[in-house]
């Protein structure tokens, strides 16, 4: 039985390793809006306002004196069901985004 839960477990967490690191940025290519948690912009689209390195989401919004640059330490969590889970460092809370 302990043999059966543990090959489970396994195969459960190759799965969650294998699609974090090659599906989860594809998902990601959206546009998405505010719901709740910390506010990062809204509404953010991959590409034109952040950007995913390894972990770490990195904004890139234009400079300019009425936008600077966000420089925030934020995490991803996870991009699941069509909502953006995101972690700011800065100040311990998680941000939540939907698809539209």
């Amino acid at each position: 039985m302990k043999k059966k839960i543990l090959i489970i477990c396994s195969l459960l967490l190759f799965i969650l390793l294998f699609d974090r690191l090659l599906f989860m940025e594809y998902r990601l290519k959206a546009g998405w809006s505010y719901s709740g948690g910390s506010y990062l912009g809204d509404p953010i689209g991959y590409d034109q306002d952040f950007v995913l390195i390894k972990n770490k989401i990195k904004f890139v919004r234009n400079k300019s004196e009425d936008n600077p640059v966000l420089e925030k330490d934020v995490y991803l969590i996870g991009c699941y069901f069509n909502m953006l889970l995101m972690y700011d460092n800065d100040l311990n809370k998680t941000a939540f985004y939907i698809k539209f």
